[in-house]
Parts: structure tokens; C-alpha cells; sequence
């Protein structure tokens, strides 16, 4: 066995050599290639046809050699031209910079903005992104109207545009209902409550009367395997319940299916009868995800934030189903092993948008309580054949690496099972938390999907930016701050944990204060100053916190407990007073939301926060899947900042009181995205491309965030 080892070593030692020696030859290649499209674009006012035979006698070229460089550098000219310096140092091949060259300038951006990156990109890459030009909702319109005419007589056309149009006002005016009922302008005036309530009754149920007539009260609106007809009994149920008065103070605002997708509000249900050529901008195709042990919830939280509908989550750990179930009620939540779970129960899920799962250990890995539930998931995978999947797990904080060969091996495997595989790492660092632990990544895109996968940077600065930084640096100590200055969204220890342990200061007239607030003051505004850097590695159980390190006193924290409060005014005792952990400090370094309540205790507790993906994190990813699947591009740089969801949206919610969940879950329906959008149209890829010019956007905005 060790003999096969140290011949595995050898072999990607040598592998690793080769590859790095043919990076840096590209890299030549690419930048004399460049230069050569350079000297020709010098000649642009020369007779081509001299130029081609100039260069055929004194420079070897053939005449399609000149002509191919003469379009190269006529390409120069445009958008390449602009970041000539960054695509001379990408390392690309001669066939990538050739179909870059002919690509369209929209092609040609999204490339750019890859190398700013400093991702990869290849000539396969390229042609992929050309094909995905098709605006998307033109695509969604299509098949939206393909349903609806599968389902209703060709004669009924009249009737289902009529549908369409009391469907739209019906949805306007449940919406300003909504408004005033949020404003508590009904409690000052309960006689035009009645009024409008009575007016959405009436308007409800001529509509109800028109879709009955036009689809029945049951047939294929319960077809099992029809999603969009699935989203017609949805549809159906809303228009009952407020055609019965059933909303309001009289039912809430819910409807609730009975196909296993858990709550549907009825604004989102009503939206879904307005055409999407009606919204503005235009609307994000919905996708839905399977998510398998699904943990703390912090996968959840940013796939939801990205998006996804969930349609279950699995776990096995109790102590797991009880903190999904309690903080996001309408998850539909289930308790089981995935090894347990029968194939009748998984095969609800074939040919879902996304399979998710964060798993406890890396391909290869065994740690104790911790199986290599690879196998298994390469098992799930090939039964469901998911559009997508993302496999994750925490490969920093216990400081153990998958093998290299049962990572290579996993990658062949899913390789097999038709999926382009991309296995990536990030740092949790460069996303806004004051922790770096390293999170692993294999994301899979079924090769029936056209759109190429990117691994997301969170990127603040362009190449072209820094070289502008340095330019403008004065002395040699400048330069090197440019240089030293870190990648990615960094927050401190003082911007994200200190406010929690800080809950006692106070700023007002000293004479006021007592001795101990004076104390406790003091102590707070030189903690806050002295920590201002990162934590170590996250803490997995109590018995290896004597292994932390001097990392956590560093950071001001006492290591020796863990306890849910932080220190009260009585308990600072001076300047160099350190407080113990809190619960609630790990998990704000984690990104979760500070009313986020998490089941287990203790030791379990501690474990669950430890092992959570970051929900910003899982967001970041899930919006380039989104993007992979659907077109859509959104400003990554920008989203990063922004909550995965509103406090307001967490926990259990008084149905009939106020209607804050049902803008969270209205998010879930296309069309209702569509016009929440606008709040965040400003945050996405504004930059006009060359068909979009001409077009709609294929690029719909962030609509379907919770971050909205």
C-alpha cells in the first residue's frame, strides 16, 4: 500500500510540475499572440491586399495567416481593445482568443469580467456563452403559454386572455389591500376595510367563475407530474379562499396545497395568471432545490436568498428538523437518513432544478461520526438526474483534506454520470465574515445545459483598477499597500461580533453614569479598538478547545467557556478584561441572523453552528448556478453586502396580524419577483451589450432574492 502511495504522489508531483510549466508558456504564447494582432492593427491604414503579400514574402504568413490577424486586430479595436493588457497576461489559447475575437461584444464582457477573476477560460467556455444569447423570458413566456393552451380547449383562447386580465386586476388591488393592512390604515377606519374586502370578495369570484370554466374545479389541475398545472391548482385554491371572504382578519393570507410544496401566499398565487410580458422588468425563471442534510439551515437560508424553492429538506439530527422547522416554518422539512429514504420518496424529486447537500467530510475522509456519504450521493445523483447539484463540506476547520485520489476519483465518477464537474474552495473570509475557513465545493451542470458554470470571487477591484492604484502610488511604501491589500468583502471582528458584546455601553454625560458603566464604557471602546482583526478557525467541541491556540486571546475572547450571554456591566472588571465566547458571537462570524435559533445545546449547539455552510456563502454559489441554469447575471460584488433575509422573516408568524412573510414567500413566485425587482435593478450588470441593445434583457435582475 505504500508503495502504490508513493507512486501516486510521484505521479501528481510530476503533473503538477508540467502543468505549472505549461501555465507560464501560455502565458507568453497568449501575450505574443496579442502583440502580433497589435503590429497588424499598426497597418490598418496599409491596402490589405499589399499587406498580405508583403507578409507572405518577408514574414512566412499565407494570405488566410494576415486575414485571420487582420480580424483579430479589427476585434482589438472594440471591447478586447479597451483591456488589451489583461488578456495578454490571461495565459488563454490561441483557439480561446480566436473565438473571443469573433464572439459578440456581450460575449466578449462577460469573458473580461472572468479574467478580472482570474478564472480560466477556454475555448469550449466561449462557444458555450455564445449560445446562451435568447432573452429568458421570451423562453419562459413560450412555455407558460404552451401550458396554458395544453389545458384549455384552442376555442377558449378569448376566455383565458379575459382570465389574464381580471387575474392582473385582482392582483393590483390585493396588493394596495396588503399595503394598507401592513400601514394599519384598516384599524382607523374598519367600515373601509369591509368595503375593500367585500370589493376582493366580489372580484374574486368572477374570476373563479371564469377559471372553473375554463379548467374545471378538479381534472388535470391535479396531474401529479405537471408543474405548471400544479401551480394551476395553487391558483384555484387562492381564488376559493378569497372568493370566501377567507383572508384578512378571516384566514390569513395563506393557502396551503396539498402537493407537498408547502405554503403559497395568494398574492403569489394570483400573480401567477398575469402575463410575463406584463411585468417589468421581466420576471426570473423559478427554480426549485432538494436539499439532503440540510444541517443548521445556512444552505438553506442562502439557496432560498438565491431563489430556490425548496421542495424538502432532509436531515437526520433531530435537534436539526427542530431549528429548520422552527426558524423558517414553511420549509418543508422532513426527518430521515438518506440512506433510509426510499426510492418512492426520492423519486417525487427526478429531474429537480438542484440537488443540494452539505456533507460532514470529503471524498475519501472517515473522521469519527463523520462517513464519507460521497458514494451515497453519487448513488442519489444517478437516480434523480438533478439539472444541477452542489456537494459541500467544511474542509478548514478540522484541518483534513479529502485524499487527492478519492477527489479525483469523485470527480471521474460524476464526470460519468453526464455532469460537468467543478470542484472549487473558498475562503470564508473574502465574503464578509471575520473568520477564514476553508469551504469545499463540487458543483455538477448536466451537459444538456448550454450555459457554462463559473466558480464565483467576490472581486472588488479590476486588474486595470489596481494598475491604476499603482500608478498613482508615490513612494515605495504605497505600492506596497497596493499590493498587500487583501481580495474579496472583508469585515472585522469590531464590524460584525463586537456589537454583540458590546450590549451594555452606553455614550451619555459621564456625570450620569454610575462607576461600573463608566468601567464597563471604557473597556468597550478599547476592546473594540485593540480587536479589529479576523477570528482563528471556528471551535468544534469543548474537549479540543485546549488545542485553539493563542488565536481566540488574541482576538479578546476568554476560551475557557461558552456561554449564552455576554458580560454584564458587573462583570467587566477592567481594560484587560476578556470575555467568554458567546453562542451568539459564533454564530454572527458564521453570517447567520442574529434571531436565528438554534436547537441543540451545548456541546451540540456549538457543533451545528461550527459545521453550518455561511448562508452568504451558499447564496453567492447558488446565484451562479442560477446563473449557469437560467441566464441571469447578477452583481455578485454588490449582493455580497446585502442580509440573505430580513429578521422580520424568521420564526413563526401570527397569521391575520401582519403580512411581513407574505412579501418573503411572494418572492417565491415568479411574476411577484418581477415587480420586486426594481428595488434591486440598480444592482445588477447594468453595462448594455450588443443584443440587448436590440432585445429584452436575458438577463433578469435579482428578482428572486430575499436579500430584496
Amino acid at each position: 500500500m505504500s508503495t502504490k502511495n508513493n507512486e501516486t504522489r510521484s505521479m501528481e508531483l510530476r503533473l503538477k510540475k508540467a502543468a505549472a510549466k505549461l501555465i507560464a508558456i501560455n502565458k507568453q504564447v497568449s501575450a505574443n499572440y496579442v502583440r502580433a494582432a497589435r503590429v497588424f492593427h499598426d497597418l490598418r491604414e496599409v491596402d490589405p491586399e499589399h499587406v498580405k503579400a508583403f507578409m507572405a514574402a518577408n514574414a512566412g504568413l499565407t494570405p488566410s495567416d494576415v486575414l485571420h490577424f487582420q480580424r483579430l486586430s479589427s476585434s482589438m479595436q472594440g471591447v478586447l481593445g479597451e483591456r488589451e493588457t489583461l488578456l495578454a497576461r490571461s495565459g488563454m489559447s490561441l483557439a480561446a482568443i480566436t473565438a473571443l475575437a469573433e464572439a459578440a461584444q456581450s460575449v466578449q464582457r462577460d469573458v473580461l469580467r472572468l479574467l478580472d477573476a482570474t478564472r480560466p477560460v477556454t475555448e469550449d467556455l466561449v462557444n458555450k456563452m455564445s449560445l446562451v444569447t435568447a432573452p429568458e423570458w421570451t423562453r419562459l413566456e413560450a412555455e407558460r403559454n404552451s401550458t396554458l393552451t395544453s389545458l384549455a380547449a384552442p376555442n377558449l383562447r378569448t376566455k383565458l386572455a379575459e382570465l389574464e386580465r381580471l387575474g392582473g386586476v385582482l392582483a393590483d388591488d390585493l396588493h394596495e389591500f396588503l399595503q394598507y393592512w401592513d400601514r394599519g390604515d384598516f384599524a382607523d377606519d374598519p367600515k373601509f376595510y369591509q368595503y375593500f374586502h367585500g370589493e376582493l370578495v366580489g372580484k374574486a369570484s368572477v374570476t373563479l367563475s371564469l377559471f372553473e370554466d375554463i379548467f374545471g374545479k378538479v381534472g388535470a389541475l391535479s396531474a401529479p407530474d405537471r408543474p405548471d398545472a400544479r401551480d394551476l391548482a395553487a391558483i384555484h385554491q387562492a381564488l376559493k379562499q378569497l372568493s370566501e371572504g377567507r383572508f384578512g382578519h378571516d384566514g390569513g393570507f395563506y393557502v396551503l396545497q396539498d402537493c407537498g410544496l408547502g405554503r403559497i401566499d395568494l398574492l403569489g398565487a394570483i400573480e401567477s395568471l398575469r402575463p410575463y410580458s406584463e411585468c417589468e422588468p421581466s420576471p426570473s425563471k423559478r427554480l426549485e432545490v432538494l436539499e439532503l442534510c440540510a444541517g443548521g439551515g445556512g444552505m438553506a437560508l442562502g439557496l432560498q436568498a438565491a431563489g430556490f424553492r425548496h421542495l424538502g429538506l432532509y436531515d437526520k439530527h433531530k435537534p436539526s428538523v427542530a431549528t429548520l422547522r422552527q426558524n423558517q416554518p414553511h420549509w418543508p422539512v422532513h426527518h430521515g437518513d438518506i440512506f433510509a429514504v426510499a426510492d418512492e420518496v426520492l423519486g417525487r424529486y427526478k429531474n429537480v432544478d438542484l440537488l443540494a447537500a452539505g456533507l460532514p467530510c470529503g471524498p475519501g475522509e472517515n473522521v469519527y461520526r463523520r462517513p464519507d456519504l460521497y458514494p451515497r450521493m453519487l448513488q442519489i445523483i444517478d437516480f434523480l438526474t438533478p439539472k444541477a447539484f452542489i456537494l459541500e463540506n467544511d474542509a478548514g476547520a478540522r484541518k483534513k483534506r479529502s485524499t487527492e485520489v478519492a477527489h479525483s476519483g469523485t470527480v471521474i465518477a460524476m464526470t460519468n454520470l453526464g455532469y460537468d464537474v467543478y470542484p472549487f474552495d473558498l475562503d470564508t473570509v473574502e465574503f464578509g465574515l471575520p473568520h477564514s475557513t476553508t469551504r469545499s465545493f463540487f458543483v455538477g451542470i448536466h451537459k444538456d445545459i448550454p450555459g457554462p458554470f463559473v466558480a464565483p470571487k467576490i472581486m472588488p477591484r479590476t486588474i486595470e483598477q489596481k494598475a491604476k492604484e499603482l500608478a498613482k502610488a508615490r513612494t515605495k511604501r504605497d505600492r506596497e499597500d497596493v499590493e498587500r491589500r487583501l481580495p474579496g468583502y472583508r469585515r472585522y471582528i469590531h464590524e460584525v461580533i463586537e456589537p454583540l458584546v458590546t450590549v451594555h455601553e452606553t455614550h451619555g454625560r459621564s456625570d450620569q453614569r454610575s462607576d461600573a458603566q463608566k468601567r464597563y464604557d471604557h473597556w468597550a471602546k478599547d476592546w473594540r479598538g485593540e480587536h479589529r482583526g479576523i477570528l482563528p478557525d471556528l471551535p468544534g467541541k469543548r474537549e479540543n478547545r485546549k488545542e485553539w491556540g493563542d488565536g481566540w486571546a488574541q482576538s479578546g475572547f476568554d476560551r475557557s467557556r461558552i456561554v449564552n450571554d455576554p458580560p454584564s456591566i458587573e462583570e467587566v472588571t477592567g481594560p484587560g478584561f476578556r470575555p467568554f465566547l458567546t453562542y451568539a458571537a459564533l454564530a454572527a462570524a458564521q453570517g447567520f441572523p442574529k434571531s436565528w435559533q438554534f436547537m441543540p445545546r451545548g456541546d451540540a449547539k456549538l457543533l451545528m453552528i461550527q459545521a453550518a455552510l455561511p448562508p452568504i456563502v451558499s447564496m453567492i454559489v447558488g446565484l451562479s448556478v442560477r446563473t449557469t441554469l437560467t441566464g441571469e447575471a447578477f452583481d455578485l460584488d454588490t449582493l455580497v453586502k446585502m442580509p440573505v433575509i430580513d429578521e422580520s422573516e424568521i420564526g413563526r408568524q401570527s397569521i391575520g396580524k401582519r403580512p411581513s412573510t407574505l412579501r418573503s414567500r411572494a418572492n417565491e413566485n415568479m411574476a411577484t419577483r418581477a415587480r420586486m425587482a426594481r428595488r434591486l435593478q440598480s444592482l445588477n450588470q447594468s453595462a448594455p451589450t450588443e443584443h440587448e441593445a436590440d432585445a429584452p434583457s436575458s438577463r433578469a435582475p435579482a428578482a428572486a432574492l430575499s436579500v430584496a
